[in-house]
């Protein structure tokens, strides 16, 4: 009985340092993207420029679209289903 007790404090013990290797990967990975990614005021002018042609979300809620028929399409569309 005794034996099954230091099995199942090993396997919780393994799981706490998988855990903890887990965390700390984490941690690293957030370290390196906050250096590498550089900050608003350490752009140059001209990446402060190019930032500028970004697409991005805005105000716009509507979009219009006008859509022209080809008059060889009509035809061949009224031809095909209209059998």
């Amino acid at each position: 009985m005794a034996s099954y007790i230091i099995i199942i404090i090993i396997i919780i013990i393994i799981i706490i340092i998988i855990i903890i290797i887990i965390i700390i990967i984490i941690i690293i990975i957030i370290i390196i993207i906050i250096i590498i990614t550089p900050m608003e005021d350490e752009l140059t002018e001209d990446e402060k420029i190019a930032l500028l042609g970004k697409p991005k979300l805005g105000n716009a809620v509507r979009a219009q679209i006008r859509v022209k028929e080809n008059k060889e399409y009509k035809v061949f569309s009224f031809l095909y289903f209209h059998k």
